[in-house]
């Protein structure tokens, strides 16, 4: 699973979330934590 260009997923996912691109970051960071922990409880999280 390779992402040759990540800047356009980005884009969108900031679009559709709204959220501001740090905290995309931190989600982002935390979801991979979490998948490689194996403690994924939800595909979406509610903050």
């Amino acid at each position: 699973m390779s992402i040759v260009s990540p800047l356009p997923v980005l884009d969108a996912a900031t679009t559709q979330t709204r959220l501001p691109m740090a905290e995309l970051c931190r989600e982002v960071a935390l979801a991979a934590a979490e998948l490689a922990a194996g403690h994924i409880h939800s595909p979406e999280r509610q903050a």
